[in-house]
């Protein structure tokens, strides 16, 4: 038997929260999603097409070939494959969809609001709509993952730590 959270508001009776688990679909939605604009943004990329042209210095757009590497190569594959896990029911995917929003969060938050517009030359701002997309997309991640996490999962290592402790 799981235990679930609820709600106590002094106006309405306590009410249990809705379980993401109910609409594995949507994380498995979100994640798929997420995979697909994550590898495009990374494929119009210097890295791919080079189509998107970055306006940072040479430092830092190694560091974004670097990032675009990785998203390619480990993160998308690891969205399509929590996607598989969440149309399962699997309960790793949760887990998985909270880390995957929060590294796109970081990154694509980065790549938005790191650029050096006035200063240096590219067409980054052309690709807007798409890396504001990844980054809603990795916003929606974090809050489906962390609302289908399973609560024994949160509390767990804080039951370990004082029953051993």
């Amino acid at each position: 038997m799981t235990a679930q959270l609820t709600i106590r508001s002094p106006q309405r009776p306590a009410r249990p929260l809705p379980s993401v688990h109910g609409h594995p679909r949507l994380l498995a939605g979100a994640l798929a999603a997420t995979a697909l604009a994550i590898a495009a943004a990374s494929l119009l990329g210097p890295l791919g097409l080079d189509l998107i042209r970055y306006r940072t210095s040479h430092t830092t757009l190694n560091q974004l070939l670097g990032s675009d590497a990785a998203a390619l190569v480990v993160v998308a594959p690891l969205a399509l494959a929590a996607a598989l896990l969440a149309l399962r029911r699997h309960p790793v995917a949760p887990l998985l969809a909270t880390g995957i929003g929060g590294y796109a969060l970081y990154t694509y938050a980065q790549v938005i609001i790191g650029q050096e517009y006035l200063r240096l030359p590219g067409n980054v701002e052309r690709f807007f709509p798409l890396l504001l997309t990844v980054f809603l997309l990795a916003e929606a991640l974090v809050v489906l993952g962390w609302r289908a996490m399973p609560t024994a999962a949160l509390y767990r290592p804080l039951i370990h730590r004082r029953e051993h402790g």
